[in-house]
């Protein structure tokens, strides 16, 4: 096999980075979504969760597109064979990135509790099944699948198998600790308390199902030095998350107390998350290098024990998440796609396109990519600080509510009306409401306040 060009390689390390990216900024969106109903005890403590990722969770879903995009046009094959050959994971994935994007708009848009607990449902199985479906196909891709020169062959159910189900597992256990950890991170009062204890659960889960899938890994494939570098990170890291997650946890309990009490109002925090790169190159012997994840919040906890307790924990999640998909990367190279059965895989250099391709994406990508990271970071920067329940204030009622009571489609007391018969003083997310109001700056939801 010849060996990779440098435009090649540096492709390769781009896609690997942008997966990297991509699942380590969309992982504590999941993570928030599979704990939304864990971590509330009422209204006002939902949208304290949902406002923690409602000035983000769309931007980071951009990078899932450049990371695809990067595959369609740098290695066309690959693409096509590990689109074709995982059509059905990948609807699946798609369908539930949609239904919990429909469910974080939809969920405020009626002051009825039965509409805002059915939302809530889909945003969590949503938030679940997406992660899954994408440990569930990469741990395939990584294990084998049946190839016929460069098609995917076989029944569309053959990537399900007890390791590709064991990935999945794997990366959902590590969002749902990411998530609760940056709810300490990013929230105050009960929510953070809440999460803390979300973590001390799940954090011990995720390493021990982690730790059992790396191990699998490095003994069912033959990783290269830069694989094991990346497979034994990734176990340091997960293990730190579950060591992280019992100190968090305590000092977590402490400041949510404190804040529900009123002093917890004082505390500023910091969220913000960045994930650097993966990589491959052939030379030689075909060696292949590869760097983590990772993502840090920056906080001052002026009011409030423990004001930094939930950034160890989310930076440690958040390198294992970006070292798992490292891991994937150096340990399917110099392939795209490995074979069943332990025969030839879908080699990268028989995929890739040619030259002025290459040359063309590069310079349009270097061009774009440092305006969509300078943009995501500003984001980060201007909704840095915590969340409290008098941050996300009282809802306002929506259009389709206002239009409901000219209509007379609501009724004082039923389950769409205003005040406390009807639930309307505690309302839904707020996005349509009184927004988070950034320090010194304007309220983020739809409606001035």
């Amino acid at each position: 096999m010849a060996d990779l060009t440098l435009l090649q390689s540096v492709w390769l390390v781009a896609i690997a980075v942008l997966w990297v990216l991509y699942l380590v900024l969309e992982g504590f969106d999941f993570g928030v979504g599979m704990l939304l109903r864990r971590v509330r005890r009422d209204q006002l403590d939902r949208r304290v969760a949902l406002h923690a990722i409602g000035p983000t969770w769309a931007a980071n879903e951009v990078w899932v597109i450049v990371a695809v995009v990067g595959m369609f046009g740098a290695f066309p094959g690959w693409y096509a064979a590990w689109a074709s050959g995982l059509y059905l994971p990948l609807a699946v994935v798609l369908l539930s990135i949609v239904a919990r994007n429909a469910g974080i708009e939809l969920l405020g848009k009626r002051e009825d509790e039965r509409w805002r607990l059915r939302w809530e449902r889909v945003i969590e199985l949503s938030s679940t099944v997406a992660p899954f479906c994408w440990g569930l196909m990469w741990a395939a891709t990584v294990h084998g699948l049946s190839l016929r020169g460069e098609e995917v062959v076989g029944s569309p159910l053959d990537v399900v198998t007890p390791y590709s189900v064991l990935g999945g597992l794997a990366l959902v256990a590590l969002c749902r600790a990411q998530g609760a950890a940056f709810l300490m991170l990013r929230t105050d009062g009960g929510v953070r308390s809440r999460a803390a204890g979300e973590l001390a659960l799940a954090a011990p889960v995720a390493a021990v199902v982690g730790i059992g899938f790396l191990a699998w890994t490095g003994a069912a494939s033959t990783p290269g030095a830069a694989g094991w570098i990346a497979l034994v990170s990734c176990g340091v890291a997960l293990t730190l998350v579950a060591l992280l997650a019992r100190r968090g946890a305590g000092a977590g309990v402490d400041a949510g107390g404190a804040g529900a009490g009123g002093a917890g109002a004082g505390g500023a925090g910091a969220g913000g998350a960045g994930a650097g790169g993966a990589g491959a190159g052939g030379a030689g012997a075909g060696g292949a290098g590869a760097g983590g994840a990772g993502a840090g919040g920056a906080g001052a906890g002026a009011g409030g024990a423990g004001g930094r307790s939930g950034a160890a924990p989310f930076a440690a999640a958040s390198a294992a998440i970006g070292l798992l998909v490292a891991s994937w990367f150096c340990v399917l190279f110099p392939d795209a796609i490995a074979a069943a059965g332990g025969g030839a895989g879908l080699a990268l250099t028989d995929v890739a396109a040619g030259s002025y391709t290459l040359t063309l994406m590069t310079v349009l990508a270097g061009l774009m990519v440092p305006l969509l990271l300078a943009a995501q970071a500003w984001t980060y920067w201007a909704f840095r600080h915590r969340i409290t329940r008098a941050d996300v204030g009282e809802r306002q009622p929506s259009p389709v509510d206002l239009i409901a009571r000219l209509t007379g489609g609501d009724r004082p007391g039923g389950p769409g009306a205003g005040g406390p018969a009807g639930g309307g003083a505690t309302g839904g997310p707020g996005f349509h409401g009184p927004g988070f109001r950034p320090r010194g700056g304007p309220r983020t939801g739809g409606e001035a306040g």
